[in-house]
């Protein structure tokens, strides 16, 4: 048996590769973002079953930080349960939470983003590069198509075909009409670091 996790569009390139008709086969699940109460159900019902129970406000912290990620839950998880193994806590506590926090949005952005931005062109790279400064200006989780392109000088149609290639990489979603957003948490935050 073999199961494996990853980006959609990894996984498109992978499957469109010679000798990999044996993964063409087999089932394939698209997994949608986590609601905070089933992210904190899994926190703590994953962390008491393995011995090591998380209290109810670090399930929470920790739900918060994932921002309904699967890839994040696991991780901000495992990092929790290993910052309480190493003081030898009977609990996962919202201080080993908070300790691990910075560790997991970094390894997101190593093991996320960077591959997820590999192969973006330039034109492409320069829309999410807008978004990040756009939304850290305005503090708010979407940005309107028209003001990035007015950013970077383009009519809105000029914009039209990036915002399509972003949306199908998945880097990108369209929240509401007329409306940009990132698709990975804490993908702005990784733009805006040089990542």
């Amino acid at each position: 048996a073999f199961a494996a996790a990853g980006l959609p569009h990894g996984i498109d390139e992978l499957l469109s590769r010679d000798g990999t008709t044996f993964l063409r086969r087999a089932e394939r699940l698209d997994l949608g973002p986590v609601d905070r109460d089933a992210a904190i159900d899994a926190l703590r019902r994953t962390s008491a079953d393995g011995g090591r129970p998380m209290d109810a406000d670090a399930a929470e912290s920790a739900a918060d930080i994932s921002r309904g990620y699967p890839y994040l839950i696991q991780l901000v998880g495992s990092l929790a349960w290993a910052r309480a193994s190493l003081d030898d806590g009977p609990a996962i506590t919202s201080a080993d939470v908070s300790d691990i926090r910075d560790r997991a949005i970094d390894r997101m952005g190593a093991q996320v983003h960077r591959p997820s931005l590999r192969g973006v062109p330039d034109g492409e790279r320069i829309v999410l590069d807008a978004m990040a400064r756009l939304m850290a200006e305005s503090g708010e989780d979407a940005v309107a198509t028209g003001d990035i392109a007015a950013e970077l000088g383009l009519t809105p149609q000029g914009l039209s075909p990036r915002r399509a290639r972003l949306i199908e990489r998945e880097l990108v979603r369209a929240p509401k009409y007329g409306h940009l957003a990132f698709a990975l948490p804490y993908l702005g935050e990784h733009l805006l670091s040089g990542g």
